[in-house]
């Protein structure tokens, strides 16, 4: 009976897979085999023989333990966006179900949970508009406030919400007190 994790060889793979010369069999040994990834790291790969049925087990079972992970997490019924980092995503496949989108961030590579959950959700407003010098105050305040609502409604936690960048350039070629705003603002996630 082969199980699948959820103990890893982690960073001792190239010396602990199959494909690498160990005696362990892995994830990236089942993904090496099915094709779904490609070696290019330093370590020499060597080409294994495994059962395809096992392949398929493997992998579907591996599959299914996410997709229930997913649904464990989800708040409502309704598929949600999954956002993929570290080097263990690149064996998993595009859809999910469950899953609205499947999202690979530039490097998701190199990222992991860790970072992403001690992360801050922000929000930024970029734009042009007038901010006359009698109202200046109040506008600025408002800026403020909508900087702050699009940091919450991308997942920050009202309480936490605070402006880390105010960005104002006068635009003097233009009428009015015109002026390009970039306000953002961040907090922890809720």
């Amino acid at each position: 009976m082969v199980s699948i994790g959820p103990e890893s060889v982690g960073h001792q793979l190239t010396s602990q897979a199959l494909s690498f010369g160990g005696e362990q069999l892995t994830l990236t040994d089942i993904a090496l085999s099915k094709r779904v990834m490609t070696w290019k790291g330093q370590a020499e790969q060597r080409q294994i023989s495994l059962d395809p049925a096992l392949i398929e087990t493997c992998y579907r079972d591996m599959i299914q333990q996410l997709e229930e992970g997913i649904d464990k997490m989800k708040t409502s019924a309704q598929d949600i966006p999954v956002i993929l980092v570290g080097g263990g995503s690149a064996i998993l496949p595009d859809h999910f179900q469950g899953a609205s989108e499947v999202i690979r961030p530039e490097h998701f590579e190199v990222a992991n949970a860790i970072g992403v959950a001690l992360g801050e959700v922000s929000g930024q407003l970029d734009k042009v508009i007038a901010i006359p010098t009698p109202q200046r105050k109040a506008i600025i305040s408002e800026l403020e406030t909508e900087a702050k609502m699009l940091a919450i409604n991308a997942g920050a936690s009202p309480d936490t919400v605070e402006m880390i960048e105010k960005i104002e350039v006068p635009l003097s070629y233009l009428q009015g007190g015109m002026c390009h705003i970039k306000y953002k603002a961040a907090g922890s996630l809720k």
